[in-house]
């Protein structure tokens, strides 16, 4: 189900069944929620009475990593990854698929070496989307020209971070790699968390934040890639960085909310 409240009271505005897990949080814009099921459909709800105004399903490969990625807008566009390793751009009032592409292709002899889901959401900032795929690539598109124009081999379940002249990643083994926005050359690699079970990387007052699975968040120069300084805050795993305002909030394992102010 996909539920809007009001704000003030709390009371519920509408409530829209799917037909489908959603395991992301949904964008919002005017008119529309999209939102996108763990079944690889992406769905438009009208904001005001939660009618689906349009559907898009993707292909889904025989085995997925569990998880989705959350659709993002900008443009009057919809930006979403597909657990297939594509990327989709979709106009937003209908829904009509504008153009798309592989992140990375299968390539493996097996169905577990062939996962290339996209569980991150793609980043889109100055003319170009940024999108990361599980066994694959890091693979850069321009809007304008509709296609690729860098990639670079990898695996990740979260969306790069672009800050301060830098793009920078978590591995899937929570491996910290950077490279020079400029130049697209890796610039440092940070080994210290390796297979410490890092969380998504978010940019907060100029710095990178992770966390880890001992409930520690840590806090890194984003230009050289030293730790600066970390904080224990749970006894259990970190799982959600997200940053508003002037506010750092983490949510753990046991979906306690922390907000912290560095």
């Amino acid at each position: 189900n996909v539920i809007a409240l009001d704000q003030d009271d709390g009371s519920k505005l509408w409530s829209t069944n799917v037909k489908g897990e959603v395991l992301s949080k949904a964008a919002i814009d005017t008119k529309i929620v999209a939102v996108k099921t763990g079944s690889g459909e992406l769905i438009g709800l009208n904001k005001n009475t939660g009618a689906i105004e349009w559907s898009y399903r993707s292909k889904l490969p025989a085995l997925t990593v569990r998880g989705s990625s959350s659709p993002i807008i900008s443009d009057d566009k919809i930006y979403t990854t597909f657990d297939n390793g594509r990327l989709g751009v979709f106009e937003i009032g209908s829904g009509f698929p504008l153009w798309d592409g592989a992140i990375s292709y299968v390539s493996g002899t097996s169905e577990l070496e062939n996962l290339i889901d996209s569980d991150s959401s793609p980043v889109v900032e100055g003319g170009l989307v940024y999108t990361i795929n599980y066994q694959g690539k890091l693979n850069i598109f321009d809007i304008a020209q509709k296609r690729s124009v860098w990639t670079y081999e990898t695996s990740s379940f979260y969306s790069p971070v672009v800050m301060r002249g830098m793009l920078l990643i978590v591995e899937a083994n929570s491996k910290i790699r950077s490279f020079s926005l400029k130049s697209l050359e890796e610039s440092w690699i940070n080994e210290d968390y390796l297979n410490r079970g890092l969380s998504n990387a978010v940019s907060y007052k100029g710095n990178l934040i992770v966390g880890d699975f001992q409930g520690y968040v840590h806090i890194i120069d984003p230009l050289n890639g030293k730790t600066i300084g970390r904080k224990r805050l749970s006894k259990k795993p970190i799982k959600t960085l997200f940053s508003r305002s002037n506010s750092l909030y983490v949510v753990d394992e046991a979906f306690n909310l922390f907000s912290i102010n560095i």
